[in-house]
């Protein structure tokens, strides 16, 4: 992750299905906190998240942030056909609001843009 300027992963099984993710929150949580120390040899399934929320690729913009905002994540894998499409990233949901709603959108999120930008 670190070599690829990654925090985040999404991990399919041998047919393409979606079997979890890896996060940044995943290695501090379970690695760092739990004194895990011998990382060459502990596998991912150890640290990762498994069954993640998922949106489906005809799933709204808004049920998408409402995910997002519900089980307190920043990015969703996207589904379609039992398999991973893509990521779909709360900024994205962002500015897409920003322009269905115009000025007045952009004027609120403007000052936490930076911010926001971060997460993903």
């Amino acid at each position: 992750m670190a070599a690829s300027d990654v925090d985040f992963l999404v991990l399919i099984d041998s047919i393409g299905l979606l079997s979890g993710i890896l996060t940044q929150e995943d290695i501090a949580t379970r690695v760092i906190n739990h004194g895990i120390d011998h990382l060459v040899n502990t596998p991912v399934s150890k640290v990762m998240t498994w069954n993640p929320i998922f949106v489906l690729s005809d799933t709204l913009y808004v049920e998408a942030l409402q995910k997002m905002v519900q089980g307190e994540v920043t990015r969703l894998p996207v589904i379609e056909k039992g398999e991973v499409i893509g990521l779909v990233c709360i900024m994205d949901c962002l500015r897409d609001a920003d322009k269905i709603m115009g000025r007045k959108a952009a004027k609120l999120m403007a000052a936490n843009w930076d911010a926001l930008e971060r997460y993903c």
